[in-house]
C-alpha cells in the first residue's frame, strides 16, 4: 500500500492495512529532511525567478496557476517521473531539467524590436 509523509508529501510503499497507518509508516520510516530542504529551496528560487521577487530581474512574474505548473515540473523532474519542462508565460521561456541528480531552472526573456523605415 501506498502511504504518504506527513511532512513532505513523499509517496512510499508500506506494509499496512489502513490509509493511516501506511501514512503514519511512511512518515516515520521516510528521511525527508533533505526533502524538506529541497522544497523549501525550490520554493524560494522559483519564487525568485518567476515570482513577484522577478520583477528584481527585470522579469514579469508569472501568474498564479503558471507559477504552480513550474513548482510542479521541478517536483516532477526531482522525483524522476520526467526529465524536462518547458513552459512560456509573461514574455519569457522557462526551461527545468534534471542534470546529474539537481534541478536546473532557466528563464529567458522573449523580446523582439523591429523597426520598418
Amino acid at each position: 500500500m501506498e502511504g504518504l509523509c506527513k511532512n513532505c508529501g513523499q509517496i512510499h510503499l508500506v506494509s499496512a492495512e489502513t490509509h493511516e497507518e501506511a501514512d503514519r509508516i511512511a512518515s516515520e520510516l521516510c528521511d525527508c529532511e533533505n526533502e524538506a530542504k529541497w522544497h523549501r529551496m525550490m520554493e524560494e528560487n522559483v519564487e525568485m525567478l518567476c515570482g513577484e521577487q522577478s520583477r528584481n530581474l527585470n522579469f514579469l512574474p508569472l501568474d498564479d496557476t503558471s507559477l504552480r505548473y513550474v513548482k510542479t515540473a521541478c517536483e516532477l523532474i526531482h522525483a524522476g517521473f520526467i526529465s524536462n519542462a518547458k513552459f512560456s508565460a509573461a514574455h519569457s521561456e522557462i526551461k527545468i531539467n534534471g542534470v546529474a541528480g539537481k534541478v536546473d531552472i532557466k528563464r529567458t526573456k522573449k523580446q523582439t524590436n523591429q523597426m520598418t523605415i
